[in-house]
């Protein structure tokens, strides 16, 4: 029988989980990062700073005084609201299995859990950076693609970002169709010895860090997409008010795709046959250019909440502020992993999916991040078109942030350790459950993401 000394020791088990919550989470070590070594409780407030830029100035003699300039910053409240874990429980049995079977069986999916949420919420931010965009929603190819990160590039180069630190994070279909680019398969040419080709990663290409996320939004298809109508002549880029032909199959809240512009834009409201927009369109369109709408399904929440005590208000229905936990819709459209997803006919409030569940004929997704405003029953749910989210940001575009959890008093009962390494932290409680005979192993930790420039981050359409 292996030695089973140290299964339970929750002091390994903790400092295993967050090397392999580390070694599995690849957006966690391209974003800012903000870590002290300070007990932090769920909801607790923690400040980040973006420092602010210096004007260089010149002498017009030898010896003029020199002017100095203050430091300033811009403090970015992070609210630690992603309280991230999984609990399972080990049976009599796993007590005659060693620590690294332990590991292997158990504490690596848990793990593996825990990092694709994490790495799925901050993949989920592009939807922040919505204003700085490329590309076409279904519309590259192998011979487009890299006049797309051209393009890209543009953009962050018209916005002073800085070159340093430039990441891309690619969806696998994206990734894919960059592969079949001859200029990305000259990866000798890059400098790194054929790497990038045999490990099928595109590096470093016209200044963008590339890789290959699993877990950059992306969607495939989108539910109920269908053809509606036609504009009603020809539109030049940055409109807000699209006219078309008939607009009746149209209603406000509706995400549309124009023809020629390729990009999501939602319907604040309809003037007969005048559609307001959330966003300006990028692209010129043509008159009589095929329009694209996804079908709107509703909330399906219609008990009271009570008030929580992290300050969430009570709700007689619906769900209110600051709900962070999974929200019930209805099936009249299929909603997505990694899809857009807004509230209400005329909220520009937008999130991303980052998880979906099935209860009973309805669905039970989860946000990227806290509701920022009360959504009520029966309000409708807006989810964005398909296509590849690829998410291009500089380092501090986005901030996570990570504090450790207290541990429990050992008079408990309860077995725990925290464990801190590349600024962030885990906790594991292990306590042993009598009515089921067996140990629960919780594995848990405290993380705040947030968007701290908007000039910073972009989006590749794919």
């Amino acid at each position: 029988m292996p030695n089973n000394t140290d299964a339970f020791v929750p002091e390994l088990w903790a400092a295993e989980a967050v090397n392999q919550l580390w070694e599995n989470m690849i957006f966690a070590g391209t974003v800012h990062r903000d870590f002290e070594n300070e007990l932090a409780s769920y909801g607790d407030v923690v400040n980040t700073r973006k420092p602010g830029a210096f004007v260089a100035k010149r002498k017009q003699n030898d010896l003029d005084d020199v002017e100095i300039q203050d430091v300033t910053a811009t403090n970015i409240q992070v609210k630690l609201n992603q309280r991230v874990y999984v609990a399972f429980m080990l049976g009599d049995k796993a007590q005659s299995l060693s620590f690294q079977d332990l590991v292997q069986i158990y504490l690596s999916q848990a793990i593996m859990a825990n990092a694709r949420h994490l790495d799925r919420v901050i993949g989920a931010q592009v939807y922040q950076f919505l204003n700085n965009t490329a590309g076409g929603l279904g519309q590259m190819t192998a011979i487009n693609s890299h006049d797309y990160l051209l393009d890209m590039r543009q953009v962050f180069n018209d916005n002073y970002v800085p070159t340093m630190d430039r990441w891309l994070a690619l969806c696998s279909r994206t990734e894919t169709l960059m592969q079949k680019n001859d200029l990305f398969k000259q990866a000798y040419s890059i400098g790194d010895s054929g790497q990038a080709l045999r490990n099928a990663i595109l590096g470093r290409v016209d200044g963008w860090n590339t890789f290959l996320e699993l877990n950059t939004a992306s969607v495939r298809v989108a539910s109920d997409a269908t053809a509606t109508a036609t504009v009603n002549g020809a539109h030049a880029a940055g409109v807000t008010v699209l006219n078309v032909d008939d607009a009746t199959d149209i209603t406000a809240g509706m995400y549309l795709v124009v023809a020629g512009d390729w990009t999501p834009v939602k319907v604040l409201s309809k003037a007969t046959n005048a559609l307001t927009l959330n966003r300006p369109l990028k692209k010129a369109v043509a008159d009589n250019a095929v329009i694209t709408k996804l079908t709107l399904t509703n909330v399906d929440q219609s008990s009271a909440i009570a008030a929580g005590d992290d300050g969430v208000l009570a709700v007689s229905n619906g769900y209110p502020a600051g709900w962070l936990k999974p929200i019930n819709v209805n099936a009249t459209a299929i909603p997505r992993v990694g899809q857009l997803v807004s509230f209400g006919a005329t909220s520009t409030v937008e999130y991303g999916i980052i998880n979906v569940e099935t209860n009973g004929s309805d669905y039970l997704i989860t946000l990227d991040r806290p509701l920022e405003e009360a959504i009520a029953h029966n309000g409708v749910v807006c989810l964005g078109p398909a296509g590849d989210y690829n998410f291009a940001y500089q380092r501090n575009a986005v901030a996570l942030v990570s504090r450790p959890l207290l541990v429990p008093r050992s008079e408990t009962g309860v077995r725990a350790a925290t464990a801190v390494a590349h600024n962030m932290a885990l906790r594991v409680e292990i306590s042993r459950n009598s009515l089921k005979q067996g140990h629960l192993v919780v594995v848990d930790g405290i993380f705040g993401v947030a968007k701290l420039d908007a000039a910073l981050g972009g989006c590749l359409f794919g």
